[in-house]
């Protein structure tokens, strides 16, 4: 929801798999299927370009996602993707596990669109993955973090964040 207080801002969310179970908010075009008009509403917030208008899409297990897509869709989807990289307006967030991602890892479109020296990691083990390119010492990010933190990503750079939580902490 922090994303709604960022004036002039769009938030489309895709959760193939129902993560967010029964989100709701009118601000936000969420849907949990791959449909048709679904699609449609992502591609038209991509050819609006309205530059004075950012939009933010969140695209919870895109591996799932586009697993639901017959290969023509998917290919419209992809596209979609990588026009979206030419317009520094839309931002597009893949919410996934690491195995999930690595699995589309070598697609052309997204190796093309998505740059692996950028992200955030939830919890421990980013020191042992090699999907993400990160250059920070390896011994450093081997050690365990407490619960509540993670690492974000920026330039290959590594650094130990505190997530926000909507839990009282006891």
């Amino acid at each position: 929801n922090n994303f709604l207080t960022i004036p002039s801002t769009d938030v489309i969310i895709f959760d193939a798999n129902n993560v967010l179970d029964g989100f709701s908010n009118d601000q936000v075009v969420y849907s949990t299927d791959t449909c048709n008009a679904s699609r449609e509403k992502f591609k038209q917030a991509f050819e609006t370009n309205d530059p004075e208008k950012t939009t933010i899409c969140f695209i919870m297990n895109l591996n799932s996602m586009l697993g639901k897509l017959s290969m023509s869709e998917k290919g419209e989807f992809t596209d979609i993707i990588a026009q979206a990289k030419a317009n520094e307006n839309i931002k597009i967030i893949i919410v996934d596990n690491i195995d999930a991602i690595k699995s589309i890892n070598f697609e052309a479109w997204y190796k093309g669109n998505v740059d692996l020296a950028e992200g955030v990691w939830l919890g421990n083990g980013i020191g042992n993955q090699f999907t993400l390119k990160v250059t920070t010492n390896a011994r450093v990010l081997r050690a365990e973090v407490a619960p509540g933190f993670g690492y974000i990503i920026h330039k290959g750079k590594a650094a130990l964040m505190k997530l926000m939580s909507d839990e009282q902490e006891g």
